[in-house]
C-alpha cells in the first residue's frame, strides 16, 4: 500500500515579464500582501489583498490570487 507521508503542495507559474518557469511550493513560497484601492460607488479606499511569488530571476511579483 502507498502512503502519503507528506503531501504535496508544488505549483507552477510562468514570470509574464521574463518568461521563466517557476515551480513553487504554495505552502511556504507564497506571500500575501494588500494594496489600497479607490472604492468605485465612493470616495473612500479599501484594502485588497493579493498572493503572489517573486521571481528569482528578474524580481517580479507574479499575482497568484486577487480578493475581488
Amino acid at each position: 500500500m502507498i502512503n502519503i507521508i507528506k503531501p504535496g503542495y508544488l505549483k507552477e507559474a510562468q514570470c509574464p515579464k521574463c518568461g521563466a518557469v517557476l515551480s513553487y511550493d504554495e505552502n511556504e513560497d507564497v506571500q500575501k500582501d494588500f494594496s489600497k484601492e479607490l472604492s468605485k460607488f465612493s470616495s473612500e479606499f479599501f484594502n485588497r489583498m493579493y498572493l503572489y511569488i517573486t521571481c528569482p530571476q528578474c524580481d517580479n511579483k507574479i499575482i497568484l490570487k486577487e480578493d475581488k
